[in-house]
Formats: C-alpha cells, sequence, structure tokens
C-alpha cells in the first residue's frame, strides 16, 4: 500500500491487473529506511498477491470483483519504528492509538454509510473486533466477517487460500464476489 496507495497493493497486480498507472507521489514526511518508488517497486507483496489472486480466481476477473466489491483499509497510514520496521495500528501505543483508531473508524462509518454494504469482510483479527465493538454501522446495519489476514508472518498461514475460499463459501459470499448476488 505505500508504494501504490491501494489496499494489499502489489504493484505487479496493480499495473498489469487493475491496469493503473501514473506516478506516485511522495508523502511529506518519508522514512529514510522505506522510500516510496511507487509503480517502479519491484518487490512482490505476497499479502497483497495472495488476497488479490484469490479474488480474481473466485470473480473469474477483478472487473468482475469491483463490480460488487470494495476494498477499503482501515488504517491508510503507515508507521515505522526508528530501523524502518513496519508498526500495524493495533501496535500502536498511547493516546495516539485511540486518536488513530477513532478517525479511521470515523472516515469508514462514512463510507459505509454511502456505500451500505450487507457484508463487511475484516482482514486480520484486530480490525473485526474494532469493526464490531465501535463501527455505528456495523453494529447496526451489516454483518462482520473474519477472514485471517493473507501475510505468511500469520502462524499456521501456509494454506490461506484454500481455507478463505472455505470460508467465503461458507458464508454464501462467493456470489457477491462474482457479481451473482442473485444465484
Amino acid at each position: 500500500m505505500c508504494q501504490t496507495g491501494i489496499p494489499f497493493g502489489n504493484v505487479g497486480t496493480v499495473i498489469k491487473k487493475m491496469q493503473l498507472s501514473g506516478v506516485v507521489q511522495q508523502p511529506p514526511l518519508l522514512h529514510d529506511k522505506r522510500p516510496v518508488t511507487g509503480l517502479d517497486y519491484r518487490t512482490e507483496e505476497q499479502s497483497g498477491l495472495r488476497l488479490w489472486n484469490l479474488f480474481e480466481e473466485l470473480a473469474g476477473s477483478l472487473d468482475i470483483f469491483f463490480q460488487q466489491c470494495f476494498v477499503h483499509n482501515l488504517c491508510p497510514l503507515a508507521f515505522f519504528d526508528e530501523k524502518g520496521g513496519n508498526v500495524t495500528p493495533d501496535h500502536l501505543k498511547g493516546d495516539y492509538k485511540t486518536l488513530i483508531r477513532d478517525k479511521c473508524l470515523m472516515t469508514l462509518d462514512k463510507q459505509l454509510e454511502l456505500l451500505r454494504p450487507q457484508f463487511i469482510v475484516a482482514i486480520g483479527s484486530w480490525v473485526e473486533i474494532e469493526l464490531k465493538k465501535r463501527s455505528s454501522y456495523c453494529k447496526s446495519s451489516a454483518t462482520v466477517i473474519r477472514l485471517k489476514h493473507p501475510s505468511m508472518r500469520v502462524p499456521n498461514n501456509t494454506k490461506w487460500s484454500e481455507e478463505a475460499k472455505a470460508l467465503l463459501e461458507e458464508k454464501d459470499l462467493i456470489k457477491y464476489i462474482c457479481n451473482k448476488p442473485e444465484g
């Protein structure tokens, strides 16, 4: 996401499958160990590869997937420690954690009110917990389902795609991914 601005934005997927191009602008503050090279970035982002490949496989194409589905990063900001290590929002400390979480949830709730989805697939347990506890939209108007995060760093995650597909089938969500909500 830091390179493309797209959630789980593996550069190869963004260029080849989403057919996006252009210049990714630099953030106002840049960590010296985390340069932003945009679409010139050459490292494959494994979580993004797994996620987008699964959705493409299930839908037939990402174009079909996006007809009924929307992917949003709860916190579209990146935080790094002194050494350049990624600090996810659930690992922020003190008042910053609460402030960031609340602002991000407020923004997401506004988007959800506009889109009015019936189902929200939270990727990762922290997102699921926050949505169920604190999102006014999710508490009143949607079913929240947790999909394990596709990261290889998640323990026992070697069969992520198979497990994710099984969960989506169990919850009867593949029809939305395929843009066939009636059938």
